[in-house]
């Protein structure tokens, strides 16, 4: 929140621990950058924190809803697909890192692409070339 703060008044990614310690590394960018945009709209706090819980909200539902269509991909059926997704949407709100809803949605997507793709083997490699 320190950063997206910060990011929001000085367009500076930097402070993550409320003092100045300038650039930092110490926090996800992309949901930084979206906190930062809900607080330059919203400005008031509680308006803030009533747009993030919707859109975490809102990512959540998504990823929960892509989560029986990976079932279907990997095992067959959809059953494991929609528990995971009642499990997740019921512990979504007990999950206190807020990126973690931005990051599971896009997981799901990213796999979801790399199973439909055809050349899902060029995707692997490309991967793998990038770790070695």
């Amino acid at each position: 929140m320190t950063v997206a703060r910060n990011l929001a008044a000085t367009g500076q990614f930097q402070d993550p621990f409320g003092t100045h310690t300038g650039p930092t590394a110490h926090v996800a960018p992309v949901y930084t950058a979206i906190f930062a945009v809900a607080i330059k709209i919203f400005t008031v706090p509680i308006n803030v924190t009533l747009a993030m819980i919707v859109l975490n909200a809102l990512l959540y539902g998504c990823a929960a809803a892509l989560l029986p269509v990976l079932s279907r991909r990997v095992y067959g059926p959809a059953a494991p697909g929609v528990a995971g997704g009642i499990l997740l949407a019921v512990s979504g709100w007990m999950m206190p890192q807020w990126e973690a809803a931005l990051s599971s949605l896009l997981f799901l997507v990213a796999t979801l692409a790399i199973l439909r793709t055809v050349g899902a083997g060029l995707w692997s490699g490309a991967y793998g070339s990038l770790l070695y």
